[in-house]
């Protein structure tokens, strides 16, 4: 396969976009490029629209931002024609939707090919102050002490927060038992 040569320029650039294959040829772009991404407002969103004027200025073309609900920008990336001009920055819904959604119609790692990475994004855990809480240990014993009166709050099912408070759920052993909701 050929990377295009504006592969190159993207690496340093921290840009995280993914084609459903590589554009080859030397006239590239010789017409407008689509950016899909997730849900207007999210931090996929964010960063595409960031990126989109420098990468119009740099191809010498107009770059489209297209906002579609996560999995509908994946599988509209994944079926387009392997040219290039439609593009894909997503976070985790890519490659973690296999594990949450049976008969995907694509394949993260057949269908798509990792260019470089745009952003990224730490994870916190913030409480209420008014909470008697002041490490994580408290938190799980006020957590154990209280079932089902707590709650927490992630981005969209599959999003890296959502993970984060299940995983916090599950080492805390706190999960499925109506600890928290």
């Amino acid at each position: 396969m050929l990377i295009p040569s504006f592969v190159r320029w993207m690496f340093p650039a921290g840009l995280m976009v993914l084609g459903a294959a590589n554009a080859s040829g030397q006239d590239y772009p010789n017409k407008p490029v689509r950016i899909m991404t997730g849900n207007i407002g999210g931090g996929s969103d964010f960063t595409t629209r960031l990126i989109a004027p420098v990468f119009s200025d740099r191809l010498g073309q107009q770059v489209i931002v297209d906002n579609r609900l996560s999995q509908i920008a994946i599988e509209t990336v994944a079926k387009a024609p392997p040219d290039g001009y439609t593009l894909l920055l997503i976070g985790s819904p890519l490659w973690v939707l296999p594990i949450l959604q049976a008969n995907l119609s694509f394949d993260p790692v057949r269908d798509f090919l990792p260019i470089s990475l745009a952003d990224s994004a730490p994870s916190i855990l913030v409480l209420h102050p008014s909470l008697p809480v002041k490490s994580v240990k408290d938190l799980i014993r006020l957590v154990k002490a209280r079932p089902g009166e707590l709650n927490f709050a992630s981005g969209s099912v599959g999003s890296s927060s959502f993970l984060a408070g299940e995983l916090f759920k599950s080492m805390a052993n706190v999960a499925n038992k109506g600890q928290i909701k």
